[in-house]
């Protein structure tokens, strides 16, 4: 079974927990739950980066039974259309994914900048993968607590399969972030939720985990009014590379290969 086919099953056995779990969720009044896409090339990179978004917005084209593979069609052309200029997909207007000139994406560019067109690739998902439709998207607090009660923690086995370089929070919420990934939950709140000494000061955080690198900051919208914030996100995913950069060698030295 390749990995396209794991994550494929991983999301069937997900989406039936959270059937389960909390069927309030799965209705009209939400979206379909993100589903991201390995890119093809993503094992073969030397960088490979997971962006991980609060949740998602809007309501077009976010009906909340469209089935896995599209969805994950969906994303991968409209990241292909961001990233490249190309979708491959076209409508009677032109490409179907203009360019997004969002403060998000504009940083999610300059991190594919970083290095060579060939040395990173990229991805993205969500830590709260339902969003309400409407003007106002974030859950409410049951809500949140009620999506992250299943016994799969699902942004932990999407981060197990794909072993990226670095993971990148573009905002995040503690209450998500507690249930989905502990042992990191722990190290960004030592003294448990309401304990923001480890950002306070910088408005960010790296964290070593199991040979990744996790990178919380704040979302792009704040981080784009802020003098030399953004600066000091993109040269702290440039040190994440160039530290990967020196374990890879260290260990290709001593005749180990993890990446």
């Amino acid at each position: 079974m390749g990995q396209e086919e794991r994550l494929l099953k991983l999301y069937r056995d997900w989406k039936a927990e959270l059937e389960k779990v909390c069927p309030q969720l799965v209705c009209k009044e939400f979206s379909y739950p993100y589903y991201l896409h390995i890119p093809k090339d993503w094992y073969e990179r030397k960088f490979r980066v997971l962006i991980v978004g609060e949740e998602g917005h809007g309501s077009k084209h976010k009906d909340f039974d469209m089935p896995i593979e599209c969805v994950q069609t969906f994303n991968r052309e409209y990241i292909a259309g961001q990233l490249e200029g190309t979708s491959g997909t076209e409508c009677k207007r032109g490409p179907l994914y203009k360019r997004n000139n969002s403060a998000f994406w504009n940083r999610i560019r300059k991190i594919k900048a970083l290095r060579g067109p060939n040395e990173i690739s990229l991805t993205w998902t969500n830590l709260d993968k339902i969003h309400r439709l409407g003007s106002k998207c974030a859950l409410d607090k049951e809500q949140r607590l009620a999506l992250h009660q299943t016994p799969t923690a699902i942004l932990s086995e999407e981060i197990k399969l794909l072993k990226p370089t670095v993971v990148i929070f573009f905002g995040w919420y503690g209450v998500s972030l507690e249930k989905e990934l502990p042992s990191v939950f722990q190290k960004l709140y030592p003294k448990g939720l309401g304990d923001n000494s480890q950002w306070r000061k910088e408005n960010m955080k790296v964290i070593s985990e199991n040979d990744i690198c996790y990178i919380f900051t704040y979302h792009p919208n704040w981080g784009q009014r802020q003098k030399g914030y953004e600066e000091k996100i993109l040269s702290a995913v440039n040190d994440a590379f160039t530290d990967a950069d020196e374990t890879r060698r260290c260990l290709k030295q001593h005749g180990i290969d993890r990446y």
